[in-house]
């Protein structure tokens, strides 16, 4: 297992870890209800070295991303972030990321990798270390690309701005604006776009330089009752917020079976995934993603689990946690159309316990109008 530059920082901090995606990272450091509560009311800083970061530039950047991304880049200008998916041929999601446009011509995005070090090795010694495949046009067409190597570090909630105002006025920086500022002496790469449903920012740092941003942050951090958070908090924050993962592309999915349509710009003139889109679309869907909520002292769904109606198995658990702030155990599930009716209930089977659960309206339970994201 790999740990991350500021890992010393961690154990000092007395957390608790595991292993994801070949890291060794912190679960939680105090426990997951205390961390959750501190970046819902206060601030709190995390750090992501499970996003990788590449850089494509160069005359066809542009184009390239055009035709890889869902989303309209002509809606997204220099010192502009997106949200966007990459599909495949036949819609389904291959990807998906924060796209940073830095320049015209030069963009920076920020996907799930996994480890560098546990991939295989490539054949030549300029082929692009971190392979994804929905990439490789982009090689041939005019775009450099490579693995930037950076390090991405986040401090959330609604006092972040006044926390990091000592060392950098960030107030004027806009929800997905990205610029390139110093944080003290620390050259960073500084985005508004957050994970946690809060005024938040993400930190793209040299390795080398990460330890002394944290360390900063930490001190900062202090007069505002700030803390670390772990992996197990930011898992339930995405559950309550809406945020989507892997294990929620169930097969068969596409963005519209899974609530994404939002971000598909079908005006664009083609992308990768588009005729087949369109297609579905004019189809019909006949699954959906949806919410459901059961009791707070119910067993917490696993990924799985089997979603049923009297006698009948009709869908599959996709992502669960308790959400101590809501004070309700959270899920997300893929049913038949005909059975995503809200407000009805269906059991959830996990382990041996049936759990009564009722069909939420949305699966973005907490701010679902984003107007502390935008605060």
């Amino acid at each position: 297992m790999l740990v991350s530059p500021v890992h010393s920082y961690h154990v000092d901090a007395g957390a608790n870890f595991f292993e994801w995606a070949g890291w060794k990272l912190p679960a939680f450091y105090t426990s997951p209800a205390d961390e959750l509560c501190r970046v819902r009311t206060l601030a709190g800083y995390t750090e992501f070295p499970v996003l990788n970061q590449f850089v494509i530039r160069g005359p066809g950047a542009f184009k390239t991303l055009q035709k890889l991304c869902s989303r309209n880049l002509d809606n997204c200008p220099p010192g502009k972030a997106v949200y966007t998916l990459m599909l495949d041929e036949a819609g389904a999601i291959a990807d998906d990321g924060i796209l940073f446009r830095l320049a015209d011509d030069r963009f920076i995005i920020s996907v799930a990798c996994k480890n560098p070090l546990l991939l295989p090795r490539p054949l030549n010694f300029t082929e692009l270390k971190e392979p994804k495949e929905w990439l490789r046009p982009a090689s041939e067409a005019h775009a450099c690309i490579h693995f930037l190597g950076s390090f991405l570090i986040s401090v959330q909630g609604p006092r972040s701005k006044e926390l990091l105002r000592p060392v950098a006025n960030l107030d004027d920086l806009t929800p997905f604006s990205v610029r390139e500022t110093r944080i003290g002496d620390i050259p960073v790469i500084v985005a508004r776009t957050g994970y946690s449903g809060e005024v938040g920012f993400e930190f793209l740092v040299w390795p080398e330089h990460a330890p002394a941003l944290w360390e900063l942050i930490v001190q900062l951090g202090k007069p505002h009752g700030a803390c670390p958070y772990g992996i197990q908090t930011t898992l339930i924050i995405g559950l309550e917020k809406g945020y989507l993962n892997s294990l929620d592309c169930y097969p068969g999915s596409t963005p519209l079976e899974l609530g994404l349509a939002w971000a598909v710009d079908l005006e664009k003139p083609d992308f990768v995934g588009k005729t087949a889109i369109l297609k579905r679309r004019e189809e019909g869907i006949k699954t959906r993603l949806v919410g459901l909520e059961l009791a707070f002292d119910a067993p917490t769904p696993t990924s799985g689990d089997q979603v049923v109606v009297g006698d009948h198995v009709f869908g599959r658990v996709t992502n669960a946690a308790a959400s101590p702030h809501l004070r309700r155990t959270l899920a997300r599930a893929w049913l038949p159309l005909d059975k995503a009716v809200p407000d009805s209930e269906v059991e959830v089977l996990t382990g041996k316990v049936l759990s009564r659960a009722r069909i939420s309206r949305r699966y973005c339970w907490y701010d679902p109008e984003g107007i502390r994201v935008r605060a």
